[in-house]
C-alpha cells in the first residue's frame, strides 16, 4: 500500500455542513450515487402509503351518519351508500341495539341529509348485493346524525312474514282440504284412456315446436317482415284499394249493358253448343272430307307445283290470243243477255218506272 493510499480517509455519504447541502442540492440527479437514489424513492413511497392509509382510515372529508333498521337484511361493512344511485359513501360497521340494528355510514362532507331523511336497504344484483339508499328530506340537519327507524325500511321482515304465514295457515280448514284432496284422488282414478293419450300428444306437440323453432322463428320473422312491407305500401294499398271500389262503382253504374254482354255470351255459348253438338255428324263429316283433300293435296303436290309453274304460260298466251292488251274484251249483250232478253226487260220498264236508259222498247218495235 502506498503512502498516498494510508493517508486518504474514507469518503462519508452524509454531508457535514449546509454549504456542502448546498452544494448537494445543486448537483444533478445523475450525480448523485444509487444508495442516495434508492434511499429517496424507498422514503417517498412510504410517505405515499402512509398517506393513502391515513386518509382512508380516519375518514377525512366524510361525515359519520347512523340508521336503525329492523334487521340487518344483510348488509356489511364496505357496502355503498347512495343518493339517487350515485354512491356517496359505505358502511362502516353494523351493531346491534335491542330490537334493531345500528348501521354506521361514513358518507362524503359534502352530501346535506335534513331532518326527515329516509333510509332504505336494497338489492343492487341479483346475487344478493345489497347497499343503502338514502333519500335526503325536510330542513336543518338530522339529530344526532342518527336515521330512525321510522324513517327507514328493509327488503323484507322475517318475523312478520312468519306471522302472516302462521295467520293464513290456521285459517285453513285441514279437514276441508282433506276431502278435497281425496275427492281429486278420485276423480283423476277415474280418468279415461284419452287424457294420457292427449298429454301424449301434448308433449309430441311440444317437442316438434322445440325441434322446429329454427323453422318457426323464420316464419315469425318472415312475418314481420311482411308486416313491415304491408306497413310500408299501406298508401299503394289505399290507393288500389280505392281504384277497385271506383271499378266496382263503374260495374254497377253500367249494371244493365254488363247484363247484355252477359246474356250475349250465354247466347253464343248456347248457339255454339247447338251447333257443336247438334250438327256434330255434320262437322264429323266435314273434317273428314277437309283431312281428305288435305291428303290428296300432299299426294299431288308435285302436280300441283308442276301446273303452278306451266299455268302463268297458258294463261299468257290465252289473253294475247283474244284481247286487245293487259285485259280480256267481252261484250255481255252479245253474249248472255240477248236482244230478246233486253226487249223482254224493256217492255217492263216504264210499268215499273225504271230509268230512262232502261226503255229502249222502241228499237224492239
Amino acid at each position: 500500500m502506498t503512502a498516498t493510499a494510508r493517508n486518504s480517509k474514507p469518503r462519508s455519504l452524509i454531508p457535514r455542513s449546509a454549504g456542502s447541502g448546498r452544494r448537494l442540492r445543486d448537483q444533478p440527479l445523475e450525480s448523485l450515487g444509487r444508495t442516495w437514489l434508492g434511499a429517496l424513492s424507498l422514503a417517498a413511497l412510504v410517505l405515499a402509503v402512509a398517506a393513502t392509509t391515513l386518509v382512508t382510515t380516519l375518514h377525512i372529508g366524510q361525515a359519520t351518519y347512523t340508521a336503525e333498521f329492523g334487521q340487518a337484511a344483510g348488509i356489511r361493512p364496505g357496502d355503498q351508500v347512495t343518493v339517487a344511485g350515485v354512491p356517496v359513501g359505505t358502511v362502516d360497521g353494523t351493531e346491534l341495539a335491542g330490537d334493531r340494528v345500528l348501521v354506521r355510514m361514513k358518507i362524503d362532507g359534502d352530501v346535506t341529509l335534513g331532518a326527515q331523511t329516509r333510509a332504505e336497504i336494497v338489492l343492487t344484483t341479483v346475487l344478493g348485493a345489497r347497499s343503502i339508499a338514502l333519500m335526503p328530506a325536510g330542513d336543518g340537519s338530522l339529530p344526532d346524525g342518527r336515521i330512525p327507524l321510522t324513517h327507514t325500511t328493509v327488503p323484507y321482515d322475517l318475523q312478520k312474514l312468519l306471522q302472516d304465514s302462521t295467520a293464513t295457515f290456521e285459517q285453513v280448514d285441514a279437514d276441508r282440504f282433506a276431502r278435497s284432496m281425496g275427492l281429486l284422488a278420485a276423480q283423476l282414478r277415474d280418468t279415461p284412456a284419452i287424457l294420457p293419450e292427449a298429454l301424449a300428444n301434448v308433449e309430441n306437440l311440444s317437442r316438434m315446436i322445440a325441434e322446429r323453432r329454427d323453422q318457426i322463428g323464420a316464419l315469425l320473422r318472415n312475418t314481420a317482415r311482411l308486416a313491415t312491407i304491408l306497413g310500408d305500401q299501406r298508401g299503394d294499398m289505399a290507393a288500389l284499394i280505392g281504384q277497385g271500389d271506383v271499378m266496382v262503382r263503374e260495374i254497377l253504374a253500367r249494371r244493365a249493358g254488363v247484363v247484355r254482354l252477359l246474356d250475349a255470351a250465354t247466347q253464343l255459348v248456347t248457339t255454339a253448343h247447338t251447333v257443336a253438338v247438334g250438327n256434330r255428324e255434320h262437322i264429323d263429316s266435314l273434317l273428314v272430307d277437309i283431312r281428305t283433300l288435305t291428303g290428296m293435296i300432299g299426294d299431288h303436290d308435285e302436280l300441283l307445283r308442276n301446273m303452278f309453274q306451266a299455268m302463268p304460260i297458258a294463261v299468257r298466251n290465252i289473253t294475247n290470243a283474244t284481247g286487245t292488251g293487259p285485259f280480256l274484251d267481252f261484250l255481255l249483250p252479245g253474249g248472255l243477255m240477248v236482244d230478246s232478253w233486253m226487249c223482254a226487260i224493256s217492255a217492263n220498264a216504264e210499268q215499273h218506272q225504271w230509268p230512262e236508259h232502261f226503255r229502249y222498247f222502241e228499237d224492239c218495235r
